[in-house]
């Protein structure tokens, strides 16, 4: 399972590629970030909103509440079980870019 800093990454290739490829106006870029990353910004900060309920709702049990308590490794063992395997991200992201 992929964590919210992955989702982030791999949603930032896509728009860079997006602005390269021309697909994608440099004034549209805001309104497209905050519609694919859900999140608001304020004074500079990001603060979580738009993400489905039940999402939200484990994201702030599982991994919000903790803040900066644990690693992020840690962390990831914690609220899955399971410790970090990029195997499917790297599938995915070579089948999607590399094909």
């Amino acid at each position: 399972m992929a964590g919210p800093y992955d989702f982030h990454v791999m949603m930032r290739v896509e728009i860079e590629a997006a602005l390269l490829n021309g697909s994608l106006a440099a004034r549209d870029l805001l309104e497209v970030w905050r519609e694919h990353m859900g999140t608001t910004w304020t004074r500079g900060t990001k603060r979580p909103g738009g993400l489905p309920g039940p999402l939200s709702s484990w994201l702030r049990e599982a991994v919000w509440q903790h803040g900066r308590r644990y690693r992020r490794d840690e962390l990831l063992g914690r609220a899955t079980g399971r410790p970090l395997d990029l195997a499917p991200d790297i599938r995915h992201l070579s089948g999607r870019y590399l094909a």
